[in-house]
Parts: structure tokens; C-alpha cells; sequence
């Protein structure tokens, strides 16, 4: 589908913003650490271009966003634009300056926060920090939804969990955790590990099958039931394809390959013309974008 001769994209977008990384995660599908920044101008220029292609919402994410000084100016740009902002950070450094939450929060409708154990051995193998002294990664998480809820209710919360041979035998006590401490988000979106960027370097190590991928998420499902946790959506690697566009911190459009279920670059929003993006509504279905999107973000 074209508007004015230009293509339009899909309603909902995944903007990887750097490489860089306080955190060295073996399964991470974001982009490699080496890769710089982009540019805080040529930001605003890929999210000007995603509004006039048709974009309604954008998940901010990396690497670590909030490694980015402008972040938050970067995100009132955004939501100047009339665009549904989403960040996605593993919350390091908001836990050592809420202020910073604070400053992004004012432009955001919501925020994706890992845990993915709640074992300290095995929490601190999934989401090694590489920039200083470890700590119970889960337990960061739940003071910053603890400092949400009482400081910005209106904020919704995400959680991601990747499911790896790892944590398989303990993601469904999450749920528990969770309402133990009084931190019940509002959205808990399961991951099976994917063979893209660091994923697909440790993939065979980490990986488990479809099959037993299906059964932890029907488990987890019916403990997050029981402890009202309401919304419980899945990320698979047989539906991936599909869903999906990405810009990674150079300006290219990735697509999550049929075959592969690697990034497949289709053009830059960058350096090429608005024109000249063809294919992509061949390639992302739109419905199942808007599906996925609306079912993990709902309103």
C-alpha cells in the first residue's frame, strides 16, 4: 500500500537506538555492543520519517536507551509527533537515578522491564553487568515498578522473560515473585530465545525446542492466573516473521527473516529515499503487527 507515492510502513515499530550496553546478555537480539550511537539529529529525522510513513507507535529500545544522554528529549520529540512511546530498558540506570525515570516518564505510555530469574546465580548469568558491581538484577526491577506505581500510576509496566535452557525450570515462579513483592505488571511477555545478533552466537547453547517452549508458556500462563496477572502474551520463534520492523542504530529497516529468523535488511530510512523503500508491506503483515503490538501494549 502507498500514500503519495511513498510506502507506508506498519503502524507500530521497533527503533534500536545503539549498540552499547551497560550489560552482556548471551541471548540479546539487539544490536551488537561495537555499534555506535545513532546521532541524536538523525533520530529525530528517522522519527519524523516513521510519522509521515504511517508509524502510530514506536518501542524505544537498543542496547541500553538509557545509556543516551538526550533520551528523554528524544522521547518528547517523539511524543510531539502524536506517536505511542514505548522504552525498553533493562532499568540500571533509573534505579540509580529516578530522576531520570522521571524525565522520561513524561513522554511515555509504557516501559519494558526484564526479569528473567529470580535465582541470583542464574539472574546474574542471563543479565551479566559488564559497568559495575553486580547486583539481583530481579530485585532492580521490582523497587523501579514499586517506584512507578506509587510515583507515576499512569505509566504501564511491561515484563520480558526469555525463556533459555537456563531458566527453564524456574520462570514459572515469576508470577509469585511478582505478587509476592506487590509488583504485579501489567503486561508479562514470555520469549522464546532467538538465533539473531548475540542470540544466534550462543543459540544451540541456549536454546530449547518449540515444543517444550509451548508447554513452560501454558504453565506460566496459568500461575500468572493465579497470582492476577491479568495479560500474559507469547513471543515465538514459529510467528517472529511477520511482525515485526526494526531500524537498528545505522538507519536500516530490518525484517525478521522466514527461513532464517535473523534480521534481513530491506533498505535505510536514512539514505534512501522515501520512494525507493519498496517491499515492506509484502514482508510485514500488517494485522499481525497491529495484533501483536495492541495485545502486549493494550490501551
Amino acid at each position: 500500500m502507498k500514500r503519495n507515492n511513498i510506502v507506508c510502513i506498519p503502524p507500530f515499530i521497533d527503533f534500536m537506538l545503539l549498540g552499547q550496553c551497560d550489560m552482556c546478555c548471551p541471548f540479546c537480539f539487539g544490536p551488537k555492543h561495537e555499534i555506535p550511537p545513532m546521532k541524536t539529529k538523525d533520530i529525530f529525522l528517522v522519527i519524523k520519517r516513521l510519522k509521515k510513513l504511517g508509524a502510530r507507535g514506536v518501542v524505544f529500545t537498543g542496547g541500553e536507551p538509557s545509556l543516551i544522554s538526550d533520551l528523554p528529549k528524544i522521547l518528547a520529540y517523539a511524543k510531539k509527533l502524536g506517536l505511542l512511546c514505548v522504552l525498553s530498558t533493562n532499568g540500571s540506570a533509573f534505579h540509580k537515578n529516578p530522576t531520570f525515570l522521571k524525565k522520561c516518564a513524561s513522554s511515555l505510555d509504557w516501559i519494558s522491564l526484564p526479569i528473567d530469574s529470580t535465582d541470583p546465580v542464574i539472574g546474574n548469568t542471563l543479565r551479566k553487568n559488564i559497568t559495575h558491581s553486580p547486583l539481583k538484577h530481579f530485585e532492580t526491577t521490582i523497587d523501579i515498578i514499586r517506584f512507578i506505581q506509587k510515583n507515576i500510576p499512569r505509566l504501564k509496566i511491561k515484563i520480558g522473560t526469555v525463556v533459555t535452557k537456563l531458566n527453564q525450570n524456574i520462570v514459572c515462579n515469576i508470577p509469585n515473585y511478582l505478587s509476592l513483592n506487590k509488583a504485579i505488571p501489567d503486561t508479562w511477555k514470555i520469549y522464546q530465545i532467538s538465533p539473531s545478533e548475540y542470540g544466534k552466537i550462543n543459540y544451540s547453547t541456549l536454546r530449547i525446542s518449540n515444543t517444550k517452549f509451548e508447554k513452560i508458556f501454558e504453565k506460566c500462563a496459568i500461575k500468572a492466573e493465579s497470582n492476577n496477572l491479568k495479560n500474559v502474551q507469547k513471543y515465538s520463534n514459529v510467528d517472529r516473521p511477520g511482525k515485526y520492523l526494526f531500524v537498528n542504530p545505522q538507519g536500516e529497516l530490518l525484517i525478521v527473516d522466514n527461513k532464517t529468523n535473523n534480521y534481513q535488511s530491506i533498505g535505510n530510512i536514512l539514505r534512501n529515499s522515501l520512494h525507493n523503500l519498496s517491499g515492506i508491506n509484502d514482508l510485514i503483515k500488517i494485522p499481525k503487527n497491529i495484533k501483536n503490538f495492541n495485545n502486549t501494549y493494550p490501551s
